[in-house]
């Protein structure tokens, strides 16, 4: 993991987007999210569990990818997440190796009581669970009393909306990932204009260059505005 002071970012922008942890830079605005995943040393001794949820492509997937390798973690494969008749012998194996990440937990077709062995399991093994969803713990919808009791016993991590400077590096990073090197006055333009979300930027972003391909024209703040006063973005 690096620190600059430059205004750099790495983001879930595309497919083939690389997880390496080396490659996650840590800004002012994200940096506080990456301490609190990293910052105890030592198991706690509330719950091995931390949650950590945001909106989709809000860069939950990069940290777990820093977690896992900070606490030389691994992620858990599907397979063991869907059924209640999971070899527990083989789960507790795994468990008993270290530190266990489950990415989109909240996307994922899950059976609640294996979840609550894993959790249990950790507890046992003193090892560090991760979670990631793209909504907190109120909207899960979990009907197992004693698997809510443990979940709402994790530490839990909201990655907050992008601030200002941070919208603005998302934004030109975004068009940076295709190839784009558009105004600054583009840029002006967008801002106040776009919802506050990384998502809503890759998607604006990829319909400005769609269109722009099929105009055949370069970007400009007046291509932009056409777009906006049309509904096209």
């Amino acid at each position: 993991m690096t620190e600059q002071k430059t205004q750099q970012l790495t983001l879930d922008l595309s497919n083939d987007q690389s997880f390496d942890a080396d490659e996650y830079i840590v800004l002012p605005a994200n940096q506080k999210f990456v301490q609190q995943l990293i910052n105890e040393e030592n198991l706690p001794q509330t719950s091995p569990l931390t949650i950590l949820f945001g909106m989709t492509q809000s860069g939950k997937t990069h940290l777990a990818h820093v977690w896992q390798h900070h606490f030389n973690a691994q992620f858990l494969p599907d397979e063991y997440l869907k059924v209640d008749d999971v070899n527990i012998t083989e789960l507790a194996k795994i468990i008993g190796q270290g530190a266990i990440i489950i990415d989109d937990i909240d996307q994922k077709p899950l059976c609640e009581k294996t979840i609550f062995h894993i959790i249990n399991m950790a507890i046992q093994a003193k090892q560090r669970l991760l979670f990631t969803s793209s909504k907190p713990l109120l909207l899960w919808d979990i009907a197992l009393p004693d698997l809510l009791s443990r979940l709402k016993a994790a530490k839990h991590i909201e990655i907050t909306a992008p601030d200002d400077m941070l919208l603005e590096t998302i934004l030109i990073k975004s068009f940076a990932e295709k190839q784009l090197n558009v105004p600054e006055n583009v840029i002006a333009y967008i801002l106040p204009r776009t919802d506050r979300s990384i998502a809503a930027i890759v998607k604006l972003v990829g319909k400005i260059d769609e269109y722009a391909l099929q105009e055949n024209k370069p970007i400009t703040r007046t291509m932009v505005a056409k777009m906006y006063d049309n509904d096209l973005i």
